[in-house]
């Protein structure tokens, strides 16, 4: 560990400011850095450096909780003696003063901005809660746990270690081994779901994680293995909501969440799960990363430009969020130096930060807008006449000119709503967007993402 220590203060020294040559101990280094820190937030009221090293210490420093300009400072050091310290607390620059010692092994923010500290000695692992000024409550762990985080939901991970059979990919006998096992708990520990074996489908076995009003978790797991680059058990994965009831079926072979969907597979089968207790069979191919040989050329293309092309399952329907993501790519791509505008409009289910900006920034453009309740529904699909409208829409706030379109009419003109009637004819008349076969443009049908990244490239090169 030692070693380690030493490597990543090389490592990171170069991107690092360097303070001082020599520290002898913890307070050394903040007595030396954070009057620093706290000048530059007075002139300009962030925090920029954030990286800082001297001959034996890394300090960094992260936003923690930004409404409250609280910022976890991290420090890596030797003291005199050699010893290895690694060390956490919580900075306030507006004061200058730490609100929380540099004392904790961990320290993450919950929802309501409260702040979870750790101290993980293995024999006795601790942790508290700590409010604004800094005060403690002490936080009793459930018997035989000794690790906890907190979660989007406002409910707690607990994880400990037990012994379950385990084997090696490369070698056929199975022995025992350490593994991971998590639960759901509230505020109080009390426990909510456990013997949870991991959460979503992946490479390795992560905790179970609130994601779109539910978690998924995997459960039941009777043989566990590891290899080189991945680490799994033979549970099988539903959806629970935050009672710890199951949602639908649990009897799932993998289950993520991919692209915006809840992805699952049973018995060689794809299906879609609405996280309600539905399942909707997959009908298109599931090659992951794959692209349909008619769109693969204009892919690559958009990749070129800054437009996000990997999608897990390019042939699934697109969600309003991703949709939404793609059109500020493309705008920044082709106005790389222009400040893009940001409504101030809040909506209430786009609790995830980056998709709120991209949000924003559409809405003051134009080109999205919400329902009338206060939602945007970021996850849900949209048809390809709502897409028609968006990429109108796009095309004007890029500076393009829609002019009156006159010509052949769809089959199905009919199906296509008022609202979108004359979005869809003129990204005809752009080749942007254009219709299916037998002359129809299918108003209902959804979405792809490879659809949407085709017509993203194709609106680059319309206004490049």
């Amino acid at each position: 560990m030692k070693r380690f220590h030493k490597a990543l203060l090389t490592a990171a020294a170069c991107a690092a400011l360097l303070i001082s040559a020599q520290a002898a101990e913890p307070q050394d280094v903040l007595q030396t850095v954070l009057p620093a820190v706290q000048q530059e937030w007075q002139s300009t009221g962030t925090v920029s450096t954030t990286y800082f090293s001297g001959d034996d210490y890394l300090m960094q420093l992260s936003s923690l909780v930004p409404e409250k300009h609280f910022y976890t400072v991290t420090l890596l050091m030797e003291d005199t003696s050699g010893a290895s310290i690694y060390k956490c607390g919580v900075f306030d620059p507006q004061t200058g003063k730490m609100v929380v010692p540099l004392e904790y092994d961990s320290i993450e923010a919950t929802p309501d901005g409260e702040l979870l500290l750790g101290q993980w000695n293995d024999d006795s692992p601790r942790c508290w809660l700590a409010d604004d000024t800094g005060a403690l409550t002490q936080i009793e762990l459930p018997a035989g746990y000794t690790r906890l985080s907190p979660d989007s939901s406002g409910l707690f991970i607990l994880s400990k270690i037990v012994r379950k059979p385990m084997r090696d990919s490369n070698m056929p006998e199975t022995t025992e081994g350490n593994v991971e096992q998590f639960a759901i708990a509230d505020r109080n520990m009390n426990i909510i779901r456990d013997n949870i074996d991991g959460g979503a489908s992946g490479s390795s076995i992560w905790p179970p994680e609130y994601t779109n009003g539910v978690f998924i978790i995997q459960t039941g797991g009777t043989q566990w293995e590891t290899g080189m680059a991945y680490r799994g058990c033979n549970g099988t994965f539903g959806l629970i909501d935050k009672t710890g009831n199951w949602i639908g079926r649990h009897d799932y072979q993998s289950l993520s969440w991919a692209d915006q969907h809840f992805v699952a597979r049973r018995n060689g089968k794809y299906y879609l799960l609405d996280g309600k207790g539905g399942e909707t069979p997959v009908t298109v191919p599931m090659e992951m990363y794959r692209y349909s040989s008619w769109a693969k050329k204009e892919a690559d293309a958009a990749q070129t430009h800054d437009i996000e092309t990997r999608f897990a399952y390019p042939q699934l329907d697109i969600t309003r969020a991703k949709f939404t993501e793609l059109t500020m790519q493309l705008y920044r791509a082709i106005y790389p130096d222009r400040e893009v505008p940001q409504s101030d409009k809040q909506f209430s289910d786009c609790e995830d930060a980056e998709i709120q900006s991209d949000v924003q920034n559409a809405v003051a453009l134009g080109i999205v807008t919400g329902y009338e309740d206060g939602t945007f529904r970021p996850y849900r699909t949209i048809s390809r006449e709502e897409a028609a409208a968006m990429l109108n829409r796009l095309y004007i706030a890029l500076g393009g000119t829609v002019d009156t379109v006159s010509g052949e009419t769809y089959a199905d003109d009919a199906q296509i709503d008022d609202w979108a009637r004359d979005s869809v004819y003129a990204m005809r008349e752009k080749n942007i967007m254009t219709g299916k076969q037998d002359n129809k443009f299918c108003p209902k049908d959804g979405y792809t993402a490879e659809q949407a990244v085709v017509t993203m490239e194709r609106m680059y090169q319309a206004e490049r």
